[in-house]
């Protein structure tokens, strides 16, 4: 089936399918484009209330001496292996470069196991037929706790109507936070010691445990996480 364009030439219908898919699956360029389509808002307004949910800041009332950093919405088309949209994502981040070091921010890192660890490790799974699961933390980063004294101002779009002057004062970490690593891996490491995890000597970010006679290892690269074993159960438990 052809259609006719306002030019007169005609074209298949295909051709307005696939324009119409495009158009649904292109990233708004600004806010203001987002909250005009149905979806991206949709994906806004969840993205702001898991920030709130999960206690992300507290509203303050804004003084002259406070260091306020901006911050913007970013949106992602994210596509499944054959080429089908998989899910719209919609993220509130920092804009982390204009953090000033003793002022919002002290200590910063990126938790990233060695290579040579990974090397070692590999072989051992391979020559012990071991098992090996990848997993991937939602948010990684939002679990971090800071203990800096980080300002922003409130997300567009979402500006309290009862305090529209008030800024956020971080209580949780922020993608795009220069500290956002380390605290998320602060986090981490809390939670794998308290479940008998003990670092390893030569690199921090190569964990090990034992329990029952099997051996776990857990190995972090920023925000993705290796966990090796060689009992598919105890996998499974410390997922």
């Amino acid at each position: 089936m052809q259609t006719r364009s306002k030019s007169g030439i005609y074209k298949p219908k295909v051709y307005t399918i696939v324009v119409a898919l495009l158009d649904h699956f292109q990233k708004p360029s600004s806010v203001r484009q987002a909250l005009q389509l149905p979806h991206w808002k949709t994906i806004m307004e969840v993205e702001y209330s898991a920030l709130v949910h999960n206690g992300t800041w507290r509203l303050v009332p804004k003084t002259e001496r406070m260091h306020i950093v901006l911050n913007k919405w970013i949106f992602k088309t994210k596509l499944k292996a054959d080429g089908s949209l998989d899910k719209f994502k919609a993220r509130w981040v920092a804009k982390g470069f204009q953090q000033h070091a003793g002022v919002d921010f002290s200590d910063t890192f990126s938790p990233v196991v060695k290579a040579s660890s990974i090397r070692i490790i590999f072989t051992l799974v391979i020559a012990y037929n071991w098992d090996i699961q990848q997993i991937d933390i939602n948010n990684a980063f939002l679990n971090g706790i800071l203990h800096e004294d980080v300002y922003m101002c409130q997300p567009e779009a979402f500006v309290s109507s009862t305090h529209p002057t008030h800024v956020c004062k971080l209580i949780k970490s922020l993608y795009g936070l220069k500290q956002a690593p380390r605290a998320w891996f602060v986090q981490l490491r809390s939670a794998l010691v308290s479940w008998g995890f003990r670092p390893s000597i030569s690199d921090n970010f190569l964990f090990h445990s034992r329990e029952n006679g099997h051996l776990a290892l857990v190995l972090v690269y920023v925000d993705d996480v290796l966990i090796i074993s060689d009992s598919s159960t105890l996998i499974h438990s410390v997922i």
